[in-house]
């Protein structure tokens, strides 16, 4: 499957339900020696939208290891992350 393909779809914590964010929204995190994916940034809108919301600091990230990812189904990429990992603000992303 090509990343163009999963652009479109919403990330969704299995854990608690909750929306995080779009998967063509999200940064991918590769292990430069073998290339393999690691993980993925995903970068939640601050309640001011996407664009607002970076723009003055409001866009919240949060690194999501791949071993979380569960289940890729059609509208939604399916993860178990636990809830104790908040976003936080995009200065300070958080690493698993």
């Amino acid at each position: 499957m090509r990343w163009s393909h999963l652009g479109h779809k919403d990330i969704v914590n299995v854990m608690d339900g909750s929306r995080l964010g779009r998967v063509g929204d999200a940064d991918l995190v590769f292990d430069p020696a073998t290339g393999a994916i690691e993980g993925m940034v995903v970068h939640s809108p601050g309640w001011l939208g996407s664009w607002l919301g970076a723009l003055v600091g409001l866009r919240r990230q949060m690194t999501v290891p791949w071993s979380a990812v569960r289940r890729l189904g059609p509208e939604v990429l399916i993860i178990e992350f636990s809830a104790a990992r908040l976003p936080r603000r995009a200065e300070s992303p958080e690493r698993w």
